[in-house]
């Protein structure tokens, strides 16, 4: 049967898929090894695992000590029914067969294609056991949490490991240039977590950065009082951050909408901080 994307969506997104490999001599004959991506000598919990996005994404569930360049986002080629493992300048790395059971566990395995580079004297594969998936398979929510937002560009090795070993999961936003579509992508995601306890939006995360939070419960944290910085850090509870980026997506879509609508999008934001959170602001400097 031949397969479109949104059903193979359906297959493996949203699910947490471990890689393993074995010795193509001895397939069968021992036990699969794992890859461990750690910096840390002592953590025992950076073994390589994928989670793809159902809009393109490979995230990456584990606490790594370093993200591999090699799996930015992921496809799937009709023709030949692969999964495509793309880098982050779109070239194709890896390619991998769509889920079976019958390779090894008796559990669903996506089979890396064996003339794939790095791959001459392994077998390489993930693999999906039911109880590894800490989400449910179409809706994943978090509870309980406070989740850090940051550009794309900023998820790198020294960033994510600084929130991992906090205990902050990060989510990278796509939309890094553009400081409305950047709100906008965030607000998107925080609908689908209910469950979110606070929220923290840092457009120059770097491995160094403090977390910080409101001291009262009603207010939002933001970098600085001057306009054109003040998003560069945002941070409160998820329902104070909810209604400030509805807000502010709201009105930039009335700005839009109207030809008389000269304000510019610092104008914007200064109105909707002055006029719709007036003594509910706080700032780190």
């Amino acid at each position: 049967m031949i397969l479109d994307k949104n059903e193979v969506k359906d297959l493996i997104c949203n699910r947490l898929w471990f890689f393993q490999f074995v010795l193509k001599e001895k397939l069968y004959d021992i036990h699969a090894g794992i890859l461990s991506l750690k910096i840390d000598p002592d953590d025992e919990f950076s073994y390589l695992t994928l989670k793809f996005g159902e809009n393109g994404k490979i995230d990456f569930p584990t606490r790594l000590g370093f993200i591999p360049s090699d799996y930015y986002k992921w496809d799937f080629d009709v023709d030949t029914q692969e999964v495509v493992i793309l880098s982050k300048d779109g070239q194709a790395e890896k390619r991998l067969q769509l889920p079976q059971k019958e390779f090894y566990y008796n559990v669903d395995t996506m089979v890396f294609n064996k003339d794939d580079k790095g791959n001459s004297k392994n077998v390489e594969f993930l693999l999906n056991f039911p109880h590894y998936d800490a989400f449910e398979i179409r809706n994943p929510t978090i509870a309980g949490q406070t989740m850090i937002f940051i550009p794309r560009d900023h998820f790198k090795q020294g960033v994510t490991q600084h929130f991992a070993r906090r205990g902050y999961p990060v989510y990278p936003v796509d939309h890094q240039n553009d400081l409305t579509e950047f709100l906008q992508e965030i607000m998107e995601c925080l609908m689908d977590q209910p469950r979110l306890t606070n929220v923290i939006i840092s457009r120059n995360a770097t491995s160094e950065l403090d977390i910080n939070l409101p001291k009262e419960l009603n207010h939002v944290l933001l970098a600085s009082s001057e306009i054109t910085t003040a998003f560069d850090y945002c941070a409160g509870s998820r329902a104070v951050v909810m209604e400030l980026l509805t807000t502010v997506i709201t009105e930039n879509n009335k700005r839009q909408l109207s030809p008389d609508d000269n304000r510019t999008v610092n104008e914007l934001l200064g109105e909707v901080l002055h006029n719709k959170f007036i003594n509910r602001c706080e700032y780190l400097q």
